[in-house]
């Protein structure tokens, strides 16, 4: 049994002009009852607040905390770059010195050679 595509045309025609209403009327019957409930719950059920959490409950609204989680991020890693770098001054300047250091006695070590050396006229070596 094979239907002529006129036939399923007409067909599905008919049925959507005839279910069409029958839905924007309950869509229409659902809105109005979500309205008729919304508008009853909001004004007797709002609880009602101190001004601290009233203010409180604002300020987790406008992103206050996720500003001050980043400032304290922000300054803890200030902080913590501020003394890398102090801790960095510090280790050159200590290499600074130590090589100083180094270098002085090294003077001093041929300076005590070449004395010994002059003293002694060279026999020890």
């Amino acid at each position: 049994m094979s239907a002529s595509p006129l036939f399923l045309r007409s067909l599905l025609r008919s049925s959507t002009t005839s279910f069409l209403p029958r839905c924007t009327h309950q869509h229409n019957n659902i809105i109005q009852i979500e309205r008729q409930f919304f508008h009853s719950t909001r004004n007797t059920q709002l609880p009602t607040f101190s001004p601290l959490r009233e203010r409180l409950r604002e300020l987790r609204r406008n992103g206050t905390p996720e500003i001050t989680f980043g400032g304290i991020v922000l300054a803890v890693v200030g902080i913590d770059y501020y003394l890398q770098q102090r801790n960095d001054q510090q280790r050159n300047e200590m290499i600074r010195r130590f090589e100083e250091e180094v270098k002085q006695d090294e003077e001093v070590s041929r300076k005590e050679e070449r004395e010994l050396i002059n003293n002694n006229g060279g026999a020890g070596m």
